[in-house]
């Protein structure tokens, strides 16, 4: 038997050490396989990298120390703060916003109340079917970027639309305008210069006067009154903020007025046209400015009125009202503002030569919510409108009588209500105490001549109450209005030609932008003329189409007096019956 030599033993045991090391490599590999995942690299969330900045290695299986040199924590120098995490997807990340950041952001409030386009010309004029043109003009002409030429006019007329009434024949113009140069110095300073003119005529009943119980008949042979009317006037104003600014005016006018002549019956006439004029000059001073806390303004005025008077029968007699006051207006909490004040007058006139009234001002606002506000109003006033003033009011007077000053105090407490958006209502009460008032009258003697004299004392309360209301907004809108009032002298009688009641109510529909219809009813109570006499209360309803063929230029069609009531605003005149007008608008 052949012994192996060492040498070959050592190959043989390293051949079979082999063999096994291979056969076993597998096995082991196979369990290992069923025991642990496919993939020996770390566990790593990658969202605790990208979204926390932290991680923690985890090898599968397996619990060891990092591998050296590696570093768990890592220094970040910078990180893009819009960056998306890689992981998250776009919808992933939309989902995950708040809600209120996806809402459409709310629009502005809607305003119900525009404000009106400015236009450099406004003109309508037209005709009705008695002949009666009509016109209102507004124009505006910039000269330059700092002065500004603006005008306006008015007329009204009508021929002899009576002409078969034997008794009367009514004819009338109503004519007035003005012109203003308007000069913007600097950012705060405005000048201002304008001159104003007016031209009426009433033609007046024919009537008889009884000078007295044995004297002879006297009848006004040619009753026209004529009115004319011329002024200029100037102001300044410099404005340091909304609140603080400064004001003067200055104005003068000239006023004539002429009525018909006075005939014998049968007779020439015995006396020429009456003649009344009067001078009139104007001047009001106010500064106004705020306080060192807020909501505090401080208000220093001052005016006056002079007129000089002559009656027909030349009476002569210069009238005087001055003031001056002081106020202060503050806020008092957040819903509560007041102003109060006190403002003393001198006056002379006709009657008395010298008379000083000095009378507290005050004035109250409370909000009670964004929807109700209170207000209430205590003064006294001494005022006096002169003749012009007087036939202001009532184009037909006949006589007119040297005017005097009228004073008293004035009490108005008030509210307004927004019921809801674009559905407005405000009324208030008001009580006057005149200790000397105007009041108009017939002339002595006569049935239809009017004329003005003064009572020693008067009370008016009144109540009224009002409201408009946009069903749909910048399109259909509505307004009414009521008050009801009593006017009575010192012995408690009713004070003529003041009415009672009063009703007035209207709308606009806007069909579009080139169609808009108009309507209106107004309503007057009866009047007292003079004991046991009293003119009836009427009703005026009328109605407006406006149609524009382009921007600029458009046609309208109004119809007036629709009920075709015979009525007289003033006795013995009979105004207008039923009339159709015609006309052009240009806006430019």
């Amino acid at each position: 038997m052949n012994t192996p030599s060492p040498t070959t033993f050592a190959v043989t045991l390293k051949r079979f050490l082999t063999v096994c090391l291979l056969s076993f490599v597998p096995v082991t590999v196979l369990v290992a396989q069923d025991a642990t995942p496919t993939t020996l690299l770390p566990d790593i969330d990658p969202q605790d990298i990208e979204i926390r900045g932290d991680f923690e290695v985890r090898f599968p299986g397996i619990t060891r120390q990092p591998i050296l040199g590696f570093s768990p924590r890592p220094r970040v120098f910078q990180i893009d703060p819009n960056r998306m995490p890689f992981i998250e997807t776009p919808e992933q990340v939309v989902a995950s916003l708040p809600v209120s950041e996806l809402d459409r952001p709310a629009p502005p409030p809607f305003r119900f109340y525009s404000k009106p386009e400015r236009f450099r010309l406004w003109s309508t004029t037209g005709i009705g079917n008695y002949m009666s043109p009509e016109a209102d003009v507004y124009a505006e002409l910039p000269i330059s970027e700092r002065t500004v030429l603006a005008g306006t006019f008015h007329n009204f007329s009508s021929g002899s639309y009576l002409e078969g009434d034997t008794d009367q024949t009514s004819s009338f113009r109503n004519m007035d305008g003005s012109f203003r140069a308007i000069h913007y110095a600097g950012k705060r300073s405005r000048w201002e210069v304008g001159f104003t003119g007016r031209s009426d005529r009433n033609h007046l009943p024919i009537t008889t006067i009884q000078a007295d119980p044995v004297g002879p008949i006297l009848l006004v042979s040619s009753p026209d009154n004529n009115i004319e009317s011329l002024g200029v006037h100037a102001g300044y104003r410099n404005t340091r903020n909304a609140l603080s600014f400064t004001d003067i005016q200055l104005g003068y006018r000239s006023f004539n007025a002429e009525t018909g002549e006075v005939a014998g019956l049968g007779l020439p006439a015995i006396s020429g046209s009456n003649t009344f004029q009067e001078q009139l000059l104007t001047a009001r001073l106010q500064n106004s400015w705020t306080g060192s806390l807020p909501g505090h303004v401080f208000t220093v005025s001052a005016g006056a009125r002079y007129g000089s008077t002559e009656l027909a029968g030349g009476e002569s007699d210069p009238w005087l009202v001055s003031d001056a006051g002081f106020t202060f207006r503050a806020r008092i909490g957040h819903a509560l503002r007041a102003e109060v004040g006190i403002r003393g007058y001198y006056g002379s006139d006709a009657v008395k030569s010298s008379q000083v009234f000095m009378y507290p001002e005050l004035g109250l606002r409370y909000d009670i919510s964004d929807r109700l506000t209170l207000r209430a109003t205590a003064a006294g006033f001494v005022e006096n409108a002169g003749i012009e003033g007087m036939s202001e009011i009532n184009r037909r007077i006949f006589s007119y009588a040297m005017p005097e000053n009228e004073r008293g105090i004035r009490l108005r407490g008030g509210a307004e209500f927004e019921v809801m958006q674009g559905f407005r209502v405000q009324s208030g009460i008001t009580f006057s105490r005149y200790t000397r008032h105007v009041a108009f009258s017939l002339q002595p003697g006569t049935d239809d001549l009017l004329t003005f004299n003064y009572l020693p004392e008067a009370n008016i309360f009144r109540w009224d109450l009002s409201t408009w209301y946009d069903f749909i907004p910048e399109r259909l809108n509505a307004f009414g209005g009521i008050y009801i009032q009593s006017s009575t002298d010192a012995n408690g009688d009713r004070i003529a030609f003041r009415e009672n009641v009063g009703i007035s109510a209207g709308g606009i529909y806007r069909h579009s932008e080139r169609l808009r219809f108009h309507v209106w009813a107004d309503y007057t109570g009866s009047r007292k003329v003079e004991p046991g006499r009293s003119e009836n209360g009427f009703l005026l309803v009328g109605s407006k189409v406006d149609v524009w063929a382009s921007r600029d230029i458009g046609a309208y069609i109004k119809i007036t007096n629709m009920l075709n009531q015979s009525y007289s605003q003033w006795t013995g005149y009979k105004e207008l019956p039923a009339q159709v007008f015609g006309g052009i608008m240009i806006k430019l």
